[in-house]
């Protein structure tokens, strides 16, 4: 915005001032949090004479946000463009530009380094998975490799030669990920190799760490690097291949990293089978972690068991195992090994509440390729485990096709509990979460493994499941649903939508649950970060989405959001995954929407826009962040939307969509040109991306599940009782 040329109006006096000529006491706060109104009438604002200082501090206290595009600024430097003043003050606060590096374009980047030149300041730069980085820009970034601190950024041929001069570099942080605009790097180039202390600038740099994390398919690292590392305080390793050999090699390396705050083994990162130690460690190695808090391992249960025995972690308050069949055997001395579950128990339960308990916890049972893994034969397992273990508050468990839900447990109170996770067979999910009472206002979250229900009526028996889930008694009482989410479930590591009914026009406690979220898992499914590469889909899937659908009230649902892994159902009549009958009943129950946003893959685009000429709701169809090829060829061949439409007025946009301008005048001329709007880019700036918000080093094969939108949970659940649920 340009500088406002009005005549300068001059601001009241505070009260109590009795009107004096010194500067107006201004609550920071109070501009602070009115600073969006502000901002768009910031011509008033930057006129009223506020001093430099004050601005600075207002700067100071704006949100951070990430931009989506390239184009867009991050929320703390948009003071740059409101006016002169405004600009001046920008450029003159030293906490604007030595906190974290914008990257969203060179021209920004270049600036965010001349000026925190002027400061003297080291570099942070952070390219978190889920925000819009230049490719240029984050070259430009780490071009002065001797002033960067703290790096988190995908792995690029930059990003692995940093090291050798990056003298400063205390957090080193490298994630793999398709991610728009990163090259493909040819077979032969180095990527990712950090088996050589050379690659980390030698042993100096690497005891200077603090936080190491690595994560991606073609990242190497070798175990004698892992070692006399005093002041690391965070590791965390996603890799392919095993690092350290034994279960003694491993220990003895922790105990040279007595800092350690968080400690992430993930994927083959530890010993498994036959690399397991024929005699078992050493029961003299104990080692101390006395600042470890979060723990989370991927391994064998006798494994994980044996090493919770030789860790001394009295601060650990979060846990999170994913349990794995050990390939190729391993020595029947490791049977002998107190129960995983057991151990847990051992070493959390005589904990107080004010002795660092166990708050959360993370248990996944995977089954092997042709063999199931019977870590839990029955839910009353957990129950007995759980029991011992009043003090959590998150609890996400994910029971194996090995269990059996023939005896019922016992049922378990978690009075501190806010968020349960259940991901089961549908035969023992109801059995699972019956046994877990809980307070009125937990979230509770599930996920269906579809694997086995394929001989069922998956239809009638998951309506039946999920009314018992969440107990969707909404006869005689007039409620809806106003907003559905359907997305990929990126928390879990097998494919997998997840689908988010919130927005409850009425909340009565036991009636309908502000929020019902529950995922659909089926092996077959493609993982988002695998590129949703072609399946042949179980017929299962399409008629569990409408079994889902079916069962909730949407009358008056206003949005439907639909993101990438919704085209894995292939909404087309002619698909024999899935029945013509179907298809049109899944629309039919979509649109009765006001407003649909479909973003990432253009596969479920064209049935929306078919299927819109029958709707009598809609009003607003958005298509965002896609490349659009010969998705929308059929366009042509259907009616204008314009004319023969049933609703009054639809109104189709296209946002931030890879698009040819031929595809723009189909749409149009369908749409009509009074019901059609495009922002002009013929760019996609962002895919989805895995665990969008939150930090790279929570892998995406091993995340934990997350709240969906936690302000909406705590909000909506903040009306009903706290009594224990039954």
């Amino acid at each position: 915005m340009s500088e406002a040329r009005e005549k300068p109006t001059s601001a009241p006096p505070p009260s109590g001032t009795g009107g004096s000529d010194a500067p107006p006491a201004y609550d920071v706060c109070h501009v602070t949090l009115h600073l969006p109104i502000l901002l768009a009438n910031s011509h008033s604002l930057a006129q009223n004479g506020l001093p430099v200082e004050t601005l600075q501090q207002i700067f100071v206290c704006i949100p951070v946000t990430q931009p989506h595009k390239r184009d867009e600024l991050p929320s703390q430097l948009v003071p740059l463009h409101v006016c002169r003043i405004w600009r001046a003050a920008a450029l003159s606060c030293e906490e604007l530009w030595t906190a974290t590096l914008p990257l969203s374009n060179t021209t920004m980047t270049t600036l965010a380094l001349e000026r925190s030149m002027n400061w003297n300041a080291m570099l942070c730069i952070n390219a978190f998975p889920g925000t819009y980085m230049d490719p240029d820009a984050l070259s430009v970034a780490l071009g002065e490799p001797s002033r960067v601190e703290e790096l988190t950024c995908p792995a690029t041929r930059e990003s692995h030669g940093i090291m050798k001069e990056a003298v400063h570099l205390r957090s080193f942080n490298i994630w793999e990920e398709g991610y728009v605009g990163v090259p493909l790097y040819k077979p032969g180039l180095p990527y990712g190799d950090y088996r050589e202390a050379a690659a980390f600038g030698g042993t100096v740099g690497l005891r200077l760490l603090e936080e190491l994390r690595l994560h991606g398919d073609r990242i190497r690292i070798s175990a004698s690097l892992l070692r006399d590392l005093p002041l690391l305080t965070a590791l965390e390793l996603t890799l392919p291949q095993t690092v350290w050999p034994t279960l003694d090699v491993l220990l003895n390396a922790l105990a040279t990293m007595p800092q350690l705050k968080s400690l992430a083994l993930r994927d083959a990162v530890l010993p498994t089978g036959s690399n397991l130690d024929h005699d078992m460690p050493n029961a003299q190695i104990m080692v101390h972690l006395n600042y470890m808090e979060q723990l989370c391992l991927t391994g064998s249960p006798a494994l994980l068991s044996c090493m919770l025995h030789q860790l001394s972690i009295p601060r650990c308050t979060r846990i999170s195992f994913i349990l794995r069949f050990d390939v190729g055997g391993q020595d029947g001395i490791w049977d002998t090994q107190r129960r995983l579950d057991q151990r847990i128990v051992q070493l959390f339960a005589p904990r107080l509440p004010d002795e660092y308990p166990l708050e959360h916890l993370t248990l996944h049972v995977y089954d092997g390729v042709n063999e199931k893994n019977s870590f839990w034969k029955n839910p009353s397992n957990a129950t007995d485990m759980l029991s011992k273990l009043p003090c959590l508050r998150t609890l996400d468990l994910r029971f194996g096709l090995g269990e059996s839900g023939t005896a019922a447990p016992y049922r378990v109170l978690l009075p501190m509990l806010m968020h349960l996770h259940i991901c089961a067979p549908p035969h023992i999910l109801a059995t699972a979460s019956e046994a877990i009472r809980t307070p009125h206002s937990t979230y509770r979250s599930y996920a269906i493994q579809l694997a086995d229900i394929s001989d069922l009526a998956p239809g009638e028996y998951l309506s039946r499941l999920l009314s018992h889930l969440y107990a969707l008694n909404h006869e005689g009482f007039q409620a809806s649903y106003t907003r559905l989410d359907i997305a990929p479930a990126r928390d879990n590591p097998a494919g997998c939508l997840r689908f988010v009914a919130s927005g409850l026009t009425a909340v009565r406690s036991g009636v309908l649950p502000p929020i019902v979220d529950i995922s659909l898992e089926e092996s077959e499914l493609p993982l988002p970060y695998q590129g949703h590469k072609p399946a042949i889909w179980p017929p299962v899937y399409g008629e569990a989405l409408h079994a889902l659908l079916v069962a909730l009230p949407l009358d008056a649902l206003d949005e439907v959001f639909v993101a990438d892994g919704v085209d894995s159902i292939r909404l087309a009549p002619h698909d024999t995954t899935v029945s013509a009958f179907t298809v049109p009943l899944l629309l039919q129950r979509l649109l009765r929407a006001r407003s649909i946003s479909i973003a990432f893959y253009a596969a479920a685009a064209f049935p929306f826009l078919e299927a819109a000429l029958q709707s009598e709701r809609l009003e607003h169809i958005s298509l965002q962040s896609m490349a659009i090829g010969d998705d929308l060829a059929g366009i042509k061949l259907l009616p204008r939307l314009c004319t023969t439409a049933k609703s009054q007025r639809i109104l189709v946009s296209v946002r931030n969509c890879e698009i040819a301008e031929r595809d723009v005048r189909l749409l149009q001329s369908w749409a009509g040109s009074d019901n059609f709007d495009w922002d002009e880019r013929q760019v996609v700036d962002c895919t989805p991306s895995w665990g969008a918000g939150d930090s790279p080093w929570l892998a995406p094969d091993a995340r934990e599940m997350r709240f969906w939108r936690p302000d909406l949970w705590s909000s909506e659940f903040r009306t009903l009782g706290d009594g224990p649920s039954t």
